[in-house]
């Protein structure tokens, strides 16, 4: 071998480490939790590091998959991700626990983040409570499968 072909060998030896994937890249690539992908700005603690998604935004995968977010000290549950709509759909863990009857206070959720926005297409839901079975039926028609109540 001349002496030219030997020097292109080595620089290309010593530029290889540089053209493998950044290590922060490969502890970043978004991950799973049960059937949503999180990726940035989410990350999931415990398995990737803070650094890899937007401060409070880490997500917990529970046992059975399901991925928790706490937003202003309450857990949520998140339903769906749209990284392309940049949109997010929680539910209060506290609704979906199998033992749910009553909760005795509500805390109001209030986004004074300008990173959070309700979607124009939020419903209303309402939730009473201390309330008679009289009136309830007096302020209000509730349409169920078999009509009106």
């Amino acid at each position: 071998m001349n002496v030219i072909t030997l020097c292109n060998l080595f620089l290309l030896l010593m530029l290889q480490p540089s053209w493998s994937l950044d290590p922060y890249y490969k502890a970043c690539y978004p991950r799973a939790c049960g059937n949503l992908s999180i990726g940035y700005p989410f990350y999931i603690r415990g398995v990737q590091e803070p650094y890899c998604g937007y401060p409070n935004f880490g997500v917990t995968c529970d046992r059975n998959n399901r991925s928790i977010i706490n937003i202003s000290g309450d857990n949520y549950i998140i339903q769906n991700i749209s990284y392309d709509d940049q949109s997010v759909r929680v539910t209060r863990s506290a609704f979906l626990h199998p033992v749910f009857h009553c909760i005795h206070s509500i805390p109001n959720l209030t986004f004074n983040d300008p990173r959070f926005q309700l979607s124009t297409s939020h419903k209303t839901i309402l939730l009473l409570q201390n309330c008679t079975e009289n009136s309830i039926l007096n302020l209000y028609s509730i349409w169920g499968f078999w009509g009106f109540f």
